[in-house]
């Protein structure tokens, strides 16, 4: 039975992680966004505005991100795209902040001030939304740039990676439907929840006998959340000092807390095959001549959805699309899957019809399959 209204990568990741922090951050109320947070936004607005007026050569951004948009992103394809990922039983949305299609390969980024705990679960979710728009894409090319320190973080994705991606989230949002008790899973995740003063682990925390080695572990792993609670706590003094104007704060008579006041070139050794190959390809894109459609050629144009973005003469849009829901429903009502299937047995299945998985088949194959399915729907009720 699906809960909720829709998942994104940042609610997926936080399942990953650990279940009981996925299900607060959905349920809960919304923080007022930090400060960081706010600059963020910022940083995004005005890259977006840049590329869409083709200036970020004389933005005052660093020279690694104006390289990277001249020879690597080149011209994008869209700017902050937003995007809808169908799994039958629930799906997933988010926004791409840029990304370009050349011939066969595509590159795309995310903006990011500083480096911090960063996933490619996103990458992945992202190559896998441009290949739906995209089917003659084969091999994705990610990047997190960083625009504080002026470098990027690489990864690439070949047809096969995404193929077995598509199956994995498909068996993640499962697993989310049949949760009923969102356990929590303490890890080094909990220095960055935002729920862990509210944490059963940590408010639970005690000093017992461990005597097997089970025992030594599981009270490891609670050292996380009992850390993380201790820092939310030091910060909020922090913050009462700071507020206060007070450097110094008497513990007892010994006591006290207070306030204290380049590029490099290198060598290393290539990981495997697929690693070489793709390096192989960016550069190719790298040093092509061809550019992808101008920007002056990019306009986001607004249907009653607002889910429309327009490109040249490429119009994209959320209601001309088949849903998987839209074939699994059909499926059920030909007899030809189970009433009470699974999302990842539907994939399944319609993978078996496709013969490739839904997010990876092209737009006619989805037609033809609709086609038989309605034929056949047809013929049943004849």
């Amino acid at each position: 039975m699906n809960r909720y209204d829709h998942l994104s990568y940042s609610s997926l990741s936080k399942y990953i992680a650990c279940p009981a922090q996925f299900r607060l951050y959905m349920t809960e109320k919304k923080s007022l966004p930090t400060e960081p947070a706010i600059e963020g936004n910022k940083r995004h607005a005005e890259i977006a505005s840049r590329l869409l007026e083709a200036t970020i050569d004389q933005s005052g951004f660093g020279d690694r991100l104006k390289n990277f948009c001249r020879h690597i992103l080149k011209s994008p394809t869209a700017v902050e795209r937003e995007f809808e990922l169908d799994f039958i039983t629930n799906r997933v949305i988010g926004k791409i902040d840029a990304f370009s299609i050349h011939g066969n390969q595509a590159v795309i980024v995310d903006w990011k001030g500083y480096p911090g705990y960063n996933e490619d679960l996103q990458l992945k979710i992202y190559s896998l939304a441009v290949r739906e728009l995209y089917p003659e894409v084969e091999v994705c090319h990610g990047y997190f740039f960083f625009t504080g320190p002026d470098y990027y973080e690489p990864h690439s994705y070949f047809l096969g990676d995404l193929n077995a991606f598509s199956g994995e989230v498909a068996r993640i949002i499962d697993t989310i439907s049949d949760d009923q008790d969102f356990k929590p899973c303490p890890g080094p995740h909990c220095s960055r929840c935002a729920f862990s003063e509210r944490c059963e682990v940590a408010a639970n925390f005690s000093i017992v006998k461990m005597e097997s080695l089970s025992e030594v572990i599981e009270a490891a792993r609670r050292i996380f959340a009992a850390e993380a609670m201790v820092e939310k706590i030091k910060e909020r003094v922090k913050a009462w000092m700071a507020d206060h104007g007070v450097d110094v704060l008497p513990i007892d008579s010994d006591n006290k807390y207070y306030l204290s006041p380049s590029i490099s070139f290198r060598n290393g050794k290539i990981k495997s095959e697929k690693e070489r190959e793709a390096c192989e390809k960016i550069i190719q894109i790298a040093i092509s001549e061809s550019q992808a459609p101008s920007l002056n050629k990019i306009t986001n144009s607004e249907s009653a959805d607002g889910k429309i973005i327009q490109i040249g003469k490429a119009v994209k849009s959320l209601k001309e699309k088949i849903k998987m829901s839209d074939l699994a429903d059909m499926m059920k009502a030909a007899g030809l899957l189970s009433s009470n299937a699974t999302n990842a047995d539907a994939s399944g299945a319609i993978r078996d019809r496709l013969g490739t998985n839904f997010i990876m088949a092209t737009e006619d194959q989805k037609i033809r399959l609709y086609q038989e399915l309605t034929d056949l729907l047809e013929r049943k009720a004849g």
